[in-house]
């Protein structure tokens, strides 16, 4: 399970990518200061983002603030997969 400490809001305020796991999940976020969205990308698998089929992989936007970042984990931690 992500947890509300991971990362916290200004690693993202910076424009830092983060990426992690758990379990089989997978997850990369984008931050992008300009817009000030985050986008993130999940996916089930043992493969890496460059390597999964796009067709796996579930995108969203969340807005780079306290509670986008909430909201975010969120989504991250309910997320079962496209076939599921």
């Amino acid at each position: 399970m992500v947890d509300q400490t991971t990362p916290l809001l200004h690693y993202f305020e910076s424009g830092n990518i983060f990426s992690g796991s758990d379990r089989d999940k997978r997850y990369k976020i984008f931050p992008n200061k300009e817009t000030g969205e985050m986008t993130c990308k999940v996916w089930m698998g043992d493969f890496c983002l460059e390597k999964t089929d796009p067709a796996q992989v579930e995108e969203k936007a969340f807005p780079i603030s306290e509670d986008g970042r909430k909201e975010m984990i969120q989504w991250i931690n309910e997320f079962k997969g496209k076939d599921a």
